[in-house]
């Protein structure tokens, strides 16, 4: 789903996503990717729960990584993405949010095109299913 960051460094959740995230959510720095992730309570909750099975330096020290962030959007869906996140991320006014089954991704949309699986790579995947 396209989506820009306007001047005030806010993003519209798109309508699709609205429903399923609220106006409530969690955002933290991507796990494997330079990206924004957006965690429904489910899964930021699965997450947790994933957490407390690593030791305490390890579940701190992902934490940090992650740079958890709570965000509530206006009542237009809008949100201001934190600087740093934008700054990991590398977001500019052109965005692509992409849903990845109980969180999405918010992508630079040159990093994304450069990103996106192959469908060689896609059939390689869905062998191993």
């Amino acid at each position: 789903m396209k989506a820009t960051l306007d001047v005030q460094n806010r993003i519209t959740l798109p309508t699709k996503l609205r429903g399923i995230f609220g106006s409530n959510f969690r955002i933290t720095k991507g796990i494997d990717e330079p990206c924004v992730t957006i965690y429904t309570d489910e899964s930021w909750a699965e997450l947790v729960e994933r957490m407390k099975a690593l030791s305490y330096t390890k579940r701190n020290r992902f934490q940090r990584f992650l740079e958890k962030e709570e965000i509530e959007t206006d009542k237009q869906g809008r949100f201001v993405i934190p600087s740093r996140f934008r700054e990991y991320a590398d977001l500019n006014s052109e965005l692509e949010i992409v849903w990845m089954e109980g969180y999405a991704e918010i992508w630079n949309k040159d990093n994304w095109d450069k990103n996106e699986v192959s469908r060689e790579e896609a059939l390689l995947i869905a062998d191993e299913l």
